[in-house]
């Protein structure tokens, strides 16, 4: 059995496959890996339900034609400093490069993302669960501060 990942690591991988990834069943399979059925969302300060945000990220994936993702920094403070599996909270900052597939002038279009993202995460093993080495943690509140800037083409 595999070590598991820190929270600074299953966060920081959990936010990049899901950020990278461009195919939609993928990102549906990640997203599921990732966020709890009851998450709590909130971007750039107003509310998203799990349903409206999942679509919004498979609609950013699959309107791409490649996804850079930067992580310039993460924290993380788990609830039991001796398991790194029961949940806790971390932050991260990141910058992305998003290449639409729609072009101009024979080159994609590309979008500069910026974000800091606040993240609670717990670990929803239940009482007994099925046999399988599945990480059980998933992220319940959700908070990004986001701003994308398109970028000017170049002639």
């Amino acid at each position: 059995m595999a070590t598991p990942l820190t929270l600074a690591q299953w966060f920081q991988t959990h936010f990049t496959s899901l950020e990278k990834s461009t195919d939609a069943k993928e990102i549906e399979k990640l997203f599921e890996q990732t966020f709890a059925d009851h998450v709590k969302i909130t971007i750039n300060g107003a509310a998203l339900d799990r349903k409206h945000f999942k679509e919004r990220i498979i609609e950013q994936g699959t309107s791409h034609s490649s996804i850079e993702v930067n992580v310039n920094g993460v924290v993380a403070v788990p609830k039991d400093k001796d398991d790194q599996q029961s949940g806790g909270v971390a932050g991260l900052f990141a910058h992305e490069k998003l290449f639409s597939k729609f072009k101009v002038h024979d080159a994609p279009q590309v979008t500069n993302k910026s974000s800091s993202l606040n993240v609670v995460v717990e670990n929803l093993k239940p009482a007994k669960p099925p046999v399988t080495d599945l990480d059980w943690r998933r992220i319940v509140n959700f908070e990004a501060v986001t701003v994308s800037v398109v970028a000017p083409p170049h002639f």
